[in-house]
Parts: C-alpha cells; structure tokens; sequence
C-alpha cells in the first residue's frame, strides 16, 4: 500500500476512535426545571444528584431511570446540600469530565507520534532537489 494510502487509513482510524469516544463519553442530557426536581423529590423520586465543580448545573438520577442523566439548574444555595441529604439523596462530586481530558490528550499524542514515526522513517526521503542552474 502506498504511503498517502497509510497515511489516510491512518487518519480515518484515529477519526473514528476519537468520535466512538466523544460519543461513548457525551451521551445526551435530558433538561428538568427546578421546579420539577423538587416536585420529585417531594415525591421520593430522585436517586442520586451529582455536582461538577464550577458548574452551574447539576445531574440527577431519577430511581428506575439510571440511564439517563438530567441537568437542572444549581441554586447554590447554602442549605442546598442539607435538603438533599435529609430527603435521603446521594451525593457525588467530580471534576469537569476527567475522561474527556485523557482521550484527548491520547489523541494528540498519537496524532503527533504518527506525524513524527512517519517522518523519520522515510515520509518524503526520496524527493531530491535539483539544480536549477544546471538546466
């Protein structure tokens, strides 16, 4: 296979990985007003509530509903936490999408060896330059 081939399967290969995993990490958010999540925990509903650092949203699980995550505004209130906790709601905290920052800085690593590999082995080491004034 010729190299320009290589190069294109390559980069096809590396294109597809880095969607499969935007895909696999980003799976869609559902919307909930505030005022619904609270109906819901009136109504022993909710599961699990997850806040990301800096965000001013939050994911919540509903019970019977683990596949799917919604995102409700964070009223950031200093009691918040203590209403969550007595109407029995678990907590987690995380960071912005620690995953996303791995696979990324995987794909520029690889996107850049591959570059690199290509050229030390030979990328464009048979174009030869000629002398112009030897016409």
């Amino acid at each position: 296979m010729k190299k320009k081939g290589w190069i294109i399967l390559l980069f096809l290969i590396v294109l597809s990985i880095g969607l499969a995993g935007y895909s696999f990490i980003n799976k869609p958010k559902l919307e909930m007003s505030y005022p619904s999540f609270l109906d819901a925990v009136n109504l022993n509903r909710v599961d699990s509530v997850t806040f990301t650092e800096n965000s001013n949203s939050f994911l919540v699980v509903l019970e019977g509903e683990s596949d799917n995550r919604y995102t409700v505004p964070n009223p950031k209130t200093e009691n918040f936490t203590e209403f969550l906790l007595v109407n029995d709601i678990t907590i987690y905290y995380t960071q912005d999408n620690i995953a996303v920052q791995g696979l990324q800085a995987l794909l520029v690593i690889g996107i850049v060896g591959g570059v690199f590999f290509f050229l030390r082995k030979g990328g464009h080491g048979n174009i030869k330059i000629k002398d112009a004034t030897k016409m």
